[in-house]
């Protein structure tokens, strides 16, 4: 059976065939063999030789095959050592077996023993000079420990070195030393560890680094510049392979090749379609292809791309063995595997994903030779072209770890190594006996004392040994380990920071990443965010990148790499270019994963990420060119980076990467934004290329800016003084404002707040808060979505959060549906949900939001800026949304009160400050009325219940007193300094009705015409807008009580009227000169009651003075006035002359008077001017 095998495939290579084909032919004819014994195992060794032999080959490692037009071997290793020998002896040759069969370019034939064994015998082909050539021996099996020295391991640099370079192949990997000293320091410390050593020795848990720390945290930014940079070219090479033969193959995008052909009755695994837009069959997938070329019809040409393909995988082979990393090829034809879906019952235990160390996944053995076979048991691979990504830049980051582990490996020791030397010295003396020892009692003749003393000395050294052991033991227990070597605690330490236990993502950390993925997608950002600068620097390229990303989502773009291969090349080397993911949002949760390839996400993510590829290469053939030396080149490469928007920060370790990520909406852009700046402070042609990209983006967007106002706006200029007003460095465009500064719009603003706060302190005066607050807003703006959800929570909260940051963008409320729908808007598309916000609210005047497609930067003009607007108009001043009186103001203007009206409600629906100080403030009033019983009375009051009207007066009047408290607690929110506003409010809140002064001489009631005069005299002394402010909160809120309110109101007016109409007639005294005197008659009249009263408690009931006896006594004694106490006797023995018009305005008003102030009407002539129902209002009260 083993003899077939090898005939089959001895006469398949005799045809000519690839040697790919043979391989696969001898893999399957041993694997159906089943399980050969050790001894069997030389069968299959000389079997194969022989019958390679019988074909005409030059044995065991020499086939005629052809590859490429090149011809090829067939090297076989079987390993014996590595496989697993089961209970029986016997070592299986199924899927499992370690039966190696590689492919390599014509060369010298690998010894079995990678440099330590002996190469396979040849019969010598020419005289040796000692007489005639001998008879070659008869063939002879091997002895079993020939078989195991045969199959001894082949180091892998060892077998990179004897397979040599793959000839005329795109190299997709570099080594590792030449990425190292192209970048050189570059890097060595970033912002983040920058901080660190500051802060290190002043806060705890922040250790100053030592030389070994550093040592460590070089190899990691080392192993990470080589990672970012290599990583980026292999996708190039995949990409330019891809451009070169998508025709030839019909190659799409997931790995489909639809112009080879299946065979003519081959039999293809099938699979399950899902609405006929995807089936996952193995039919034309590339992978299966190249695995199984024999159910398929491949041209000559084909064929070349096919092996081209195999050349770049196998010089990534090649390189990663140079770097010591032990990968075997496959036996057989070979292709990349991505396992992504199991069977429910998977029987195998294989894991979709783990962390990849220096030995990569697929340097590990298949489970599954074949393809086919996986596929019929449920199990799916992902694409093949995600499949070839991932083994080229599986392939990048073991080399990186595996540098990175030996510069660690380099600070420490062997636990062996701390072994004392007295024990090792004797060790190697017991060694030294138990050879010679041997020696004498392995010989002929050998005596007992011979043979008991090798016993001995056995024993001896089995003692030694085991005592290297302990000692070695503890050492490594005293100190921490790390890939079995001691270090010192701070090697230790500082490793774990980069490969300690992996930060996992919680549900919430998906749910996020979720989140702002859903916010980026849907619109193609990159044109006017990462592209700002390009669309002012390079306005053509801009156009022409912008098309690519266009075109991506309508074929696959790999042309483009292959015509400018060269350049690619050369830019992702020194990390001026990002090559596209493809694949972006693979990384974290499932759930974030499964989005990521949603359509439309996916599509947008290609357009976004072909956008910046083509356009930062296209960029950088007319950059490169500007260099003059290698340094210069890495510096334009730096420059060309951060203003295509993307950044790369190597040496962060997993807590800083995961805190950048948690603490910033897009961190990496952030970093690139402020690399911008940074740049034009550098030297040579790098730092002259920055300072000429910003002088043209800045100069350019505040020329448009300027321009594109005054041409749209009558000629006015642009708001640039004033951030706190509408359109700060914004043109108008229709109803929405464009910010031509794109993303450095915010620097802009906390700049210019930052620089007039400086100013106002060197000048000696309070900053605005909002300028002091500049920065914390601007890092508010720039938050991740954790932190800012954690600030609304802690506002909620009533964590004072706005005296550090200012008031926020929106308030978290949750109380209504409303509320949750505004909330979960805040999560839609950024760009398309803006867009479509400026044209649902402003129509035609909004299409300039449609800029926000491309990234464009603009806000819709708002109802608060078209109230400032208006308000300026009718008022001829600035509106200051800090003062309630504007408010008031503008509420009662015809043409600012609907103004007024949309900006309370956006404001409220936002949760802004003034909005919710003025809804606060109304729910103060609303609790006030119902706490007097307003909205109950004055129900009632409508209903006709009149008698009410004097109750309502009275707790009108404590509604004054405490509304002008309520509004004293907003002015002072409003202002910490104390106003003048501020004591009148105080006063008016003091005002008590019945305090003597206002109490009638006559009657002895309250006089309330007196009352609400004083009232009326202190609001006037307000200013305008507190003085209409406290009006406007005196309007009811309730609607019983609006109802009744105007003629509250108009009974109080028309009491103040009837205040200044004497009540008295003197024919020697004008209207006013008797409103004095009866002033001071009532003054007068209310020292009588009280020095009566006071009379009468002091001499009890028997005092009977009368109050007309008691004002002539007390007028002539007190007041040295006899005929202002006779004047008061009269009037209280009613004696007095009443003035007739009093009477005349009683009468006109006595509808609107008598429900509130029956009071008015007590005297009988008033009485019988009233109605009927008037004069039972009036006697009943």
């Amino acid at each position: 059976d083993i003899g077939g095998v090898f005939e089959e495939a001895a006469t398949l290579a005799r045809t000519g065939v690839p040697g790919k084909q043979v391989n696969r032919a001898i893999q399957n004819g041993i694997q159906d063999l089943g399980d050969v014994t050790v001894s069997e195992a030389g069968e299959v060794l000389e079997g194969l030789n022989l019958a390679f032999k019988d074909a005409g080959f030059d044995g065991l490692t020499h086939v005629g095959g052809i590859k490429g037009g090149k011809p090829h071997r067939v090297s076989v290793l079987f390993d014996p050592t590595d496989a697993t020998i089961s209970s029986g002896g016997r070592i299986p040759l199924g899927r499992s077996a370690d039966l190696r069969i590689t492919s390599a370019a014509e060369g010298p034939s690998p010894p079995l023993r990678g440099g330590e064994g002996v190469p396979p015998r040849k019969p010598p082909d020419s005289p040796t000079g000692l007489g005639p050539p001998k008879e070659p021996d008869p063939p002879r099996l091997p002895t079993i420990r020939e078989v195991e020295a045969r199959s001894a391991k082949i180091l892998p640099e060892a077998r990179a070195e004897l397979a040599g370079d793959v000839a005329d192949t795109a190299i997709p990997l570099e080594d590792f030393g030449t990425v190292q000293a192209r970048w050189g320091e570059r890097f060595q410390r970033n912002v983040v560890t920058r901080v660190e050593d500051m802060l290190a020795g002043h806060i705890p848990g922040i250790s100053k680094p030592t030389a070994e720390g550093r040592a460590v945290r070089r190899a990691m930014v080392s192993a990470d510049l080589y990672r970012v940079t290599q990583k980026a070219r292999a996708r190039s090479a995949v990409y330019e392979w891809a451009g070169r033969n998508r025709e030839t193959l019909g190659l799409d995008g997931n790995g489909k090749v639809k112009a080879i052909q299946v065979a003519e009755g081959a039999e293809i695994p099938g699979g399950r379609k899902f609405f006929g837009l995807f089936d996952d069959s193995l039919t034309q997938r590339l992978d299966h292809v190249v695995e199984h070329p024999e159910k398929y019809i491949i041209s000559p040409e084909q064929s070349r791309a096919l092996d081209d393909l195999d050349d770049i995988l196998e010089q990534a082979l090649r390189l990663e063995q140079r770097a010591g990393i032990d990968v075997s090829e496959i036996a057989g034809d070979y292709f990349p595997r991505v396992l992504v879906r199991k069977p429910g019952d998977d029987p195998t235990g294989i894991k979709l994903a783990g962390r990849l160390g220096t030995r990569p996944g697929h340097a590990k053995s298949r489970f599954f030779g074949d393809i086919e076979e996986a596929w019929k048991l449920g199990y799916r691979y992902d694409t093949p072209m995600a499949a070839l990504f991932n083994r080229l830049e599986s392939a990048a980051d073991a080399i990186a770890n595996i540098n990175a582990v030996r510069v660690v490996k380099s600070l420490g020791q062997k636990p062996s190594a701390r072994v004392p030397q007295e024990l090792v010295d004797a060790a190697r003396a017991a060694r030294e006996e138990f050879k010679a020892a041997r020696k004498l009692a392995s010989r002929r003749g050998a005596t007992k004392a011979d043979k008991l003393r090798f016993q001995e000395a056995e024993v001896t050294l089995d003692n030694h040994k085991r005592a290297l052991r302990i000692a070695a033991q503890q050492a490594k227990d005293i100190q921490p380990k790390v890939f079995g070597r001691i270090v010192s605690p701070e090697v230790a330490q500082e490793f774990s920071r980069y490969i300690g236990k992996d930060l996992a993502e919680s549900p919430l950390d998906q749910a996020l990443q979720m989140a702002r993925a859903n916010m980026i997608w849907g619109d193609d950002s990159a044109g006017l965010v990462q592209f700002w600068t390009l669309f002012w620097r390079d306005n053509p390229t801009w156009w022409k990148a912008m098309g690519h990303g266009v075109i991506a989502n309508l074929r696959e773009p790999w042309a483009f790499v292959a015509r400018n291969a060269d350049v690619i090349s050369r830019g992702v080397s020194v990390g001026a270019i990002t090559p596209p993911t493809e694949f972006l949002l693979r990384s974290g949760g499932r759930f974030s994963r499964a989005f990521g390839q949603l359509p439309l996400v996916k599509q947008t993510q290609r357009m976004f990420e072909w956008t910046i590829f083509t356009g930062q290469t296209m960029r950088w053939k007319a950059m490169e060119q500007l260099s003059k030396n290698a340094d210069d080149l890495m510096e334009l490469a730096a420059v060309n980076r951060a203003a295509s928007g993307t950044a790369i920060t190597p040496g962060l370790t997993r807590a800083q990467a995961k805190s950048l990520s948690r603490t910033f909406f897009a961190g990496r852009f952030l970093i690139s934004t402020t690399s911008v700046l940074k740049n034009a402070f550098k030297g040579g042609a790098a730092g002259a290329e920055a300072r000429k990209i910003l002088g043209l983006a800045f100069g350019g967007a505040f020329a448009t800016m300027v321009g594109g106002h005054m041409a749209l706006n009558n000629g006015k200029l642009p708001n640039l003084t004033d951030p706190d007003k509408a359109g700060f460095f914004s043109m108008r465009v229709g109803d929405v404002w464009v910010q031509p500064f794109g993303p450095f719009h915010p620097f802009i603003v906390a700049i210019f707040r930052t620089s007039r706060a400086t100013k106002d302190i060197a000048e000696g005066k309070t900053p605005n808060s909002r300028d002091l607050q500049a920065w914390p807003r601007f890092l508010e703006g720039k938050a991740s979505l954790g932190v800012r959800i954690n600030i609304q929570i802690l506002d909620a909260l009533g964590i004072p959060l706005d005296q550090i940051r200012g008031e926020p963008f929106q308030r978290l409320k949750l109380a209504t549906g409303e509320d949750w729908l505004r909330q979960i808007q805040e999560y839609l598309p950024i760009g398309p949900s803006e867009a479509v916000e400026a044209l649902i609210r402003k129509g035609a005047g909004g299409a300039a939001g449609l800029s926000e497609i491309l990234g464009g930067r603009t806000s819709i003009v708002t109802p608060f800026q078209e109230l400032s607007e208006g308000f300026k108009e009718e008022f001829g001043r600035e509106f200051n949304p800090q003062s309630s009186a504007d408010w008031t103001l503008a509420r009662q203007n015809p043409v600012t009160a609907p103004l007024v009206e949309a900006t309370s409600a956006r404001s409220l629906s936002r949760g802004t400050e003034g909005a919710l100080r003025a809804e606060e403030t109304e729910q103060k009033q609303a609790l006030i009325e119902q706490n007097l019983e307003l909205p109950r009375d004055a129900a009632e009051f409508t209903a006709g219940n009149l008698k009410l009207g004097d109750e309502l007066i009275e707790k009108f009047r404590d509604l004054q007193t405490q509304m002008a408290g309520v509004l004293l607690e907003v002015d002072r929110e409003e202002s910490e300094a104390a106003t003048e506003d501020d004591r009148i409010l105080r006063e008016i809140q003091k005002l008590n009705p019945h305090a003597t002064k206002y109490r009638d001489a006559e009657t002895g009631d309250t006089d309330w015409g007196a009352f609400f005069t004083d009232v009326e005299e202190l609001k006037v002394q307000l200013t305008p807008e507190v003085r209409q402010a406290y009006e406007d909160i005196l309007r009811g809120v309730n609607e019983d009580w609006r109802l009744v309110e105007p003629q509250v109101k108009r009974a109080i007016a028309l009491q103040r009227d009837l205040f200044e109409i004497p009540k008295y007639l003197d024919p020697g005294k004008g209207n006013t000169e008797m409103l004095e005197y009866e002033s001071r008659l009532r003054e007068f009249m209310n020292f009588v009651r009280e020095e009566l009263d006071r009379s009468k408690r002091e001499f009890g009931p028997d005092f009977s003075l009368t109050l007309p006896e008691a004002a002539r006594i007390l007028g002539k004694r007190d007041f040295n006035d006899e005929q202002l106490g006779i004047d008061a006797a009269n009037i209280f023995s009613q004696k007095a002359k009443f003035n007739p018009a009093r009477g005349d305005f009683l009468d006109e008003h006595q509808e609107e008077l008598v429900p509130f102030f029956p009071g008015l009407y007590r005297r009988r002539a008033y009485q019988e001017l009233l109605s009927d129902e008037l004069f039972e209002v009036a006697i009943a009260r």
